[in-house]
């Protein structure tokens, strides 16, 4: 397994110099990592020293999955969803990294903490700047019906988000809900804001509340839901603003071009890969938690 963690590292380096020196991922480079762990996987399986599983397959399929939803809601770059799936081909598989069942969602967590830390820093300049025009827009006219907007995806999908999270990672934990559910926002943002440039009004907002409404009585029954509304409700309501306030910042920080810093990603996807089985995700957990506590 360490000629894999030898492809990482080359891959790493080179992606890393390549898109701080000239912003841009090779293919060229992705492509030789890529059949240089192919055959790899291929001798240990020969010789064996691995046996074949469909969680390997899988894995890449997620890693897939991850690289395209981010690239569609254009968080990453096309290069950078490219990166990861190559990188979730080649991570080794180990006990750690399986905290989430697989390395890819591993790695990606990985990448987010690393990635918020890293970009937040970066922004620190740009928000400090911009405080009075962020504190304008957040208090402002326009912010309400943003906030409204995101109160009623959440509370219309969030239950389904959450229910399928609990069905197919139930050992997840409420940072990776949390993550999912801010990604899932950002999608359906996305989806309305280009489905309100071309019709010109919010019908598409309207389906989506009524799909994920409709869906929600239909499964469970009234009683439950109205034993569960008020708690319900003030969830909803805090992921509704605490997105919402990121929406705004960084929407400030994205239109201040002159003085933006464009953070190049692929040093962060490999760091975010090397810590894969470290315990990073671990001490992060009992972090959240010792802060959650009273």
């Amino acid at each position: 397994m360490s000629i894999l963690y030898i492809i990482i590292l080359a891959l790493g380096l080179t992606t890393s110099y390549t898109d701080i020196q000239f912003k841009k991922i090779k293919n060229t480079h992705l492509l030789y990592a890529t059949i240089s762990g192919v055959g790899v996987y291929g001798y240990l399986m020969a010789t064996q020293h691995m046996i074949f599983h469909m969680d390997l397959i899988w894995n890449v399929l997620i890693g897939l999955s991850i690289g395209l939803v981010l690239y569609f809601t254009e968080t990453w770059g096309a290069g950078d969803a490219k990166l990861f799936t190559v990188f979730s081909l080649l991570v080794p598989w180990g006990e750690l990294a399986r905290i989430l069942f697989f390395p890819s969602i591993t790695m990606f967590v990985n990448i987010f903490l690393i990635g918020t830390f890293v970009i937040l820093l970066f922004s620190t300049k740009t928000i400090i700047k911009q405080r009075i025009k962020i504190s304008k827009k957040i208090f402002s006219i326009s912010t309400v019906s943003i906030l409204g907007k995101s109160f009623l995806i959440i509370f219309s999908l969030s239950w389904l988000i959450q229910s399928a999270i609990n069905h197919v990672f139930p050992q997840a934990t409420s940072f990776f809900s949390f993550l999912i559910l801010f990604l899932s926002y950002r999608i359906f943002r996305k989806i309305i804001h280009k489905a309100v440039k071309s019709l010109k009004n919010n019908f598409i907002l309207f389906l989506i509340v009524a799909f994920g409404l409709t869906a929600r009585f239909l499964t469970f029954s009234l009683d439950v839901n109205m034993a569960e509304l008020s708690g319900y409700l003030r969830k909803a309501l805090t992921y509704s603003l605490v997105f919402s306030i990121i929406h705004i910042i960084l929407d400030v920080v994205k239109s201040d071009d002159k003085n933006r810093q464009t953070v190049p990603f692929a040093p962060l996807i490999f760091l975010g890969t090397l810590a894969t089985n470290t315990n990073l995700l671990t001490y992060a957990m009992r972090l959240l938690t010792a802060i959650k506590k009273p």
